[in-house]
């Protein structure tokens, strides 16, 4: 393609973008605004095929079942492989600071937090390295050095969670010499919020020790909500009101250590052994309310309190049988311990606590083949988990659930005649028993992915999926309990699990500077697990319930360019959602629009970061959700083996909306609004600190992890 031809191209997927920047008030989305938008987003798509003439292939690079294009981004039929530069390694301070840089699509990151999350209801974020699912310290200590690239799967392969919708799976060389020492040290200054950790790793040949601390806490006052509701009761008469905090405490503390252990021969085999202790605690998380009951003024007081510690041992095993075979297997033992009391004072007291022992053992073993025309794998997931809680206060009951999945499928990936490809095929058998509840689920799980590329910039891919979506333990409990004057919190043991199928069409633009995409994606939820709420001479009960259906349209536009090479970046994505639910007793419809924009700028020793979101707008069940504006301003001063950062979230705004949400059921209509002015212009100071000596890299593979973090207690 001539350098003329690829500015043509490049200006047609940026304008429509740089048109929809400015629409991020939520003020600007009536009737007009939409078909402005719907329009801008049908001209993306179709603009792209226009300009295009044969080209040469003198800066395209052929491997296997990839196409490299430009210097750091590999279309794969699954995802991207992605190669951070050079620069965005040297200035990320860690994981979470990479992948921010990245911008990948769809993933948000938060730096301070120490989060990574998707838009809206699209699913979960599994978050890799070396193909084991990462903890938050892993991250914080990633060796930046030893990174080689970044596998973003979009289309995640049959052995995958459920519910998983984005893979990110971070490749790094190992160390078989050397050893590190470092501490990643966050606190905001406007704010009682911190989250700090240090770590330590020695590696002496195929040995490799390692041993992590960390501790989170958080102690804010700021956050106010607004709540208004009315109930339809049975005899035809209304009972409504409001509350709004006049005070609230959120206190948490968070610690975890991680023990590891491995010996590896990078041609051979690789045995790694893991001890991780989690011990959380919610001392008080209390909200001082002047409240409205029907007519009559009273002043309530809501209060929680949640505790849990949590021991796991992860076994890990991989070996080489030969050049192209391997075989992989995974354990993972867990218990969990928690407690949980909930307190509400309105017209009189409700008020109930759960104590809870939970068991698991997650376990997988993968065969894979790497033959000429193909790569063939088959594995095996196995569940088995055990939970007994035993409820007091207003209710008094225990309970015993256990459940046991098992997951079988194969899959092929290959190259024929310029198409990639992936298919697969799984069966999954799901068994619950509660009690005298219990039933046994069966799912083909079918997945195949197509992907070409052509006119060596652009590809386009198509994606196809089933897959199940089991209920979670606390949603199948055998328990009721009132938490106010109307309403009561329930289980269902007659849960269902449901099936999700999902197409997705994807056409990707890609030169040295610009890569751009168009996306369209359609979900049905079939027989989904939805809200349900029941209307009773005792009050209002709100359990879950298999209903007709929950389905997703979305179209969306996502883009990144150079603007100075390895100096200034922007990042955007601009996505329109449809939302189609059909429950058993109504059905709610709703369009919303959600626009993004990152900025990087590498400037020397220094590194500034910008974004701005306009918030994510949906409507799940009866649910409908709001996610405020934000801006967020990050800076960054390297200093020999010590970062210096500072962060500015939620610029300008001094007490932020972060979210209102609006329950439209014809029996009862509640809208909520959550104001936080802990971090309105919150202000955070990062120190990050390592020390590495002698340090010599090698490469390794590692396949898979499991964990488990469901205690199956029943909470408001």
């Amino acid at each position: 393609m001539s350098d003329k031809c690829q500015t043509v191209v490049r200006q047609y997927f940026l304008v429509p973008i740089i048109i929809l920047i400015p629409l991020l008030s939520e003020q600007q989305t009536n009737a007009k605004m939409k078909k402005n938008l719907l329009f801008i987003l049908a001209i993306g798509m179709a603009l792209p095929f226009y300009g295009q003439q044969p080209t040469t292939v003198a800066d395209t690079v052929t491997l296997g079942e990839v196409v490299v294009h430009g210097a750091h981004v590999i279309n794969k039929v699954d995802g991207q492989q992605i190669f951070p530069s050079q620069i965005q390694k040297e200035k990320s301070t860690s994981g979470y600071g990479l992948l921010g840089k990245l911008a990948l699509p769809n993933i948000k990151v938060d730096e301070v937090l120490h989060t990574i999350s998707a838009d809206g209801s699209l699913g979960k974020v599994q978050v890799r390295i070396n193909d084991v699912i990462a903890s938050r310290e892993q991250l914080l200590a990633l060796d930046l050095k030893a990174v080689k690239y970044v596998d973003y799967i979009r289309s995640p392969g049959v052995r995958y969670g459920d519910n998983v919708s984005f893979v990110i799976n971070i490749v790094t060389a190992r160390a078989v010499r050397g050893y590190v020492l470092g501490a990643d040290l966050t606190q905001a200054l406007t704010a009682r919020l911190g989250n700090n950790m240090a770590y330590a790793d020695l590696n002496y040949g195929k040995h490799q020790f390692g041993i992590s601390y960390f501790f989170g806490y958080r102690n804010l006052t700021g956050r106010r909500s607004e709540e208004t509701f009315r109930y339809l009761l049975e005899d035809g008469s209304v009972y409504s009101g409001w509350h709004r905090d006049l005070s609230s405490t959120d206190k948490t503390f968070g610690n975890n250590l991680q023990l590891t252990y491995s010996i590896a021969d990078s041609n051979r085999y690789v045995l790694q052994a893991k001890l991780t202790v989690d011990a959380d605690r919610t001392p008080e998380d209390r909200q001082m309310r002047q409240s409205m009951l029907n007519g009559v003024s009273a002043i309530s007081e809501l209060n929680s309190t949640d505790e849990s510690s949590s021991p796991a041992l992860d076994l890990y095993w991989h070996v080489a049988l030969g050049a192209h075979q391997s075989l992989t297997a995974n354990a993972v033992g867990t218990y969990i311990r928690s407690s949980y009391t909930y307190y509400n004072k309105e017209d009189r007291v409700y008020e109930y606590g759960g104590k809870g022992n939970s068991y698991s053992l997650l376990s997988e073993a993968i065969y894979e083949n790497r033959l000429r025309p193909f790569t063939f794998s088959a594995g095996l997931q196995y569940r088995q988990k055990y939970v007994e809680n035993t409820y007091t206060g207003d209710i008094s009951k225990h309970v015993g659930e256990q459940s046991a999945d098992c997951y079988v499928y194969t899959q092929l990936k290959g190259r024929l005649y310029g198409l990639n490809y992936m298919l697969g095929m799984g069966l999954s058998r799901i068994y619950y028993r509660q009690a005298a509840d219990r039933y046994i689920y069966y799912l083909l799980r079918p997945k195949f992915t197509l992907s070409y590329s052509f006119l060596n910039v652009f590809t386009a891919k198509y994606d196809f999926s089933i897959a199940p979506h089991a209920p979670r333990p606390q949603y199948l409990t055998d328990v009721a309990v009132k938490i106010n004057a109307m309403d009561i919190n329930a289980g269902n043991p007659r849960l269902r699990s449901a099936s999700r199928l999902e197409h997705q069409f994807t056409l990707s633009y890609q030169d040295k500077r610009l890569y751009s995409e168009l996306t369209m994606l359609y979900r049905n939820n079939h027989n989904c697990i939805m809200q349900s709420i029941e209307r009773t001479s005792a009050g209002f009960v709100f359990a879950r319930s298999n209903q007709r259906a929950i389905n997703m349209l979305l179209l969306q536009s996502y883009g990144q360019y150079e603007i100075i090479p390895s100096v200034f970046t922007a990042a955007w994505t601009a996505s329109v959602i449809r939302c189609l639910n059909y429950g058993n007793d109504y059905k709610h419809h709703y369009t919303g629009f959600s626009t993004v924009l990152r900025l990087n700028a590498y400037l020397g020793k220094f590194v500034l970061a910008a974004s701005i979101d306009n918030g994510w707008r949906w409507l799940e069940g009866e649910n409908k959700g709001y996610q405020a504006p934000a801006y967020y301003v990050s800076g960054t001063y390297k200093w020999g083996n010590v970062d210096l950062s500072l962060h500015w979230q939620h610029c300008m705004q001094h007490n932020p909306l972060t979210m209102r949400t609006e329950l439209l059921n014809r029996y009862v209509n509640k809208t909520t609004s959550i104001h936080q002015q802990d971090i309105g212009n919150m202000v955070s100071f990062t120190l990050t600190w390592r020390f590495s000596h002698g340090r010599k890299y090698r490469e390794i593979n590692r396949t898979m992890k499991n964990s488990d973090t469901e205690s199956g207690l029943l909470k408001k």
